[in-house]
């Protein structure tokens, strides 16, 4: 059983409402997520386990059906190195019209 823990339920909750400004519809026909992450320090971590926590919040807000391959097939992670002003994430989603 995986517990959150209180800072992830506070990313979760603030990053709900900062993506709900901006986007109001669920995507359907994804070609690809992108995501280029800014980190806060050099420190080691896990580039799959930030994208999931995006990718699960993006489904949570339903901007993203499902995050299973057959709604999201290529997903591109990229770190652009740190930056300790502004660290975080920008999420493109490259989908049909």
């Amino acid at each position: 059983m995986n517990i959150p823990s209180n800072d992830y339920l506070k990313w979760h909750k603030k990053t709900s409402l900062e993506i709900l400004n901006q986007m109001k519809e669920v995507l359907f026909d994804v070609k690809e997520v992108k995501i280029d992450f800014y980190m806060p320090d050099n420190r080691r971590c896990d580039l799959t386990n930030k994208a999931e926590s995006l990718l699960d919040l993006l489904v949570d807000v339903e901007i993203l059906a499902d995050d299973s391959w057959q709604c999201v097939p290529e997903i591109k992670l990229t770190c652009k190195g740190v930056d300790k002003k502004n660290p975080g994430a920008r999420v493109w989603i490259v989908y049909e019209e």
